[in-house]
């Protein structure tokens, strides 16, 4: 199964995910997912953005959590502070952290 089916047959169940870490304020899927054109050997990449001096014991357990939930496909877990903004229109927000 393409990332992109998994993403649409889990969305809820990673929105509660993200949910559980108070530190993620937005994820953004990006990639061939996010252009329609991803295959069933697609990676699925999720930009994050968190408050600089997020524990890295958060991130990799969020990235673990992740990949329980999606077993069956690689998962590269970005920093948004690593790509320019301009990158982000080319992105798909799939959560916000409601304040």
């Amino acid at each position: 199964m393409k990332p992109s089916e998994l993403l649409k047959q889990n969305y809820s169940k990673l929105l509660e995910l993200f949910a559980k870490y108070p530190e993620i304020e937005k994820a953004r899927v990006f990639g061939s997912v996010s252009r329609g054109e991803d295959t069933e050997d697609s990676d699925l990449d999720i930009m994050i953005t968190y408050p600089v001096g997020t524990c890295l014991f958060t991130l990799g357990g969020l990235q673990n959590d992740i990949e329980e939930l999606f077993p069956s496909i690689k998962i590269d877990l970005i920093n948004e502070r690593h790509y320019p903004d301009t990158a982000t229109s080319l992105m798909n927000l799939i959560y916000e952290r409601k304040h």
